[in-house]
């Protein structure tokens, strides 16, 4: 809660959150196993080494507590109280603040928790993640550029799976994945190979959105000339049509 502070017995260090939140622990529990905070603790180094306090203004606090939970436990929890996408969002944050304080163990927890909930009642449930697939996106694409890791290939999967539901985003959201032009190369390819090989009406119109009128062009262009027996496609004043 913002604004709170935990407190353990014989606790030597604080961290200050974002919103307020202190969290007092122990250095030989938290600076044994990540580097950053020793470094920060060195005697004489800096003035966090006099003070005991930590403050990380720029990381969600809530997967910055997940990650103190973790050293202490090697497990962390998750409100029983968030949606969907926002269980969804809450992995892929202690993901990447796993990524950013090195601390492999937790990353790979985060990492499993993160495919879990990507993949629970899938494709279905993917739907509910749609809001937060920016955010997604952008972290998954900035940790993992190579898309290594099976759940960016996951997410890149569920997403091309569900153009149909893309199609309903708002303005803002697809501003906010134009922020991420890799991941939506990807999408794009996946779409292209739908559209092409598998007559879906969905990723031509999700190509279309994305590519603006030079791929609506190309779009209609092409299904005038599609000559394969199972293609539904026509061009039309809407420019796409069942």
């Amino acid at each position: 809660m913002a604004g709170s502070s935990t407190s353990l017995k014989n606790s030597d260090m604080t961290i200050k959150l974002s919103d307020g939140t202190e969290l007092q622990c122990h250095r030989n529990i938290v600076c044994s196993q990540c580097s950053f905070f020793a470094k920060a603790l060195e005697p004489g180094r800096f003035k966090e080494s006099y003070t005991g306090v930590v403050k990380l203004p720029n990381d969600p606090p809530e997967a910055v507590t997940a990650l103190i939970e973790f050293l202490y436990t090697s497990s962390y929890t998750i409100s029983k109280n968030l949606d969907r996408a926002d269980q969804v969002l809450f992995h892929a944050e202690v993901y990447e603040v796993a990524k950013i304080y090195d601390l492999d163990d937790l990353w790979g927890y985060a990492e499993s928790a993160l495919f879990i909930a990507l993949t629970w009642k899938r494709p279905d449930h993917f739907v509910e993640c749609i809001p937060v697939l920016p955010d997604l996106a952008r972290i998954l694409s900035e940790h993992d550029p190579d898309k290594k890791t099976l759940v960016h290939k996951e997410l890149v999967t569920l997403t091309i799976e569900q153009t149909e539901a893309h199609l309903r985003w708002n303005h803002q959201a697809w501003d906010a994945l134009n922020d991420v032009p890799e991941f939506m190369e990807r999408i794009a390819g996946g779409c292209k190979d739908k559209w092409e090989y598998r007559g879906c009406s969905s990723a031509g119109i999700w190509l279309d959105r994305w590519g603006g009128e030079n791929a609506v062009g190309v779009a209609i262009r092409a299904l005038s000339e599609c000559k394969t027996k199972h293609c539904h496609f026509k061009a039309s004043s809407n420019l796409w049509e069942a």
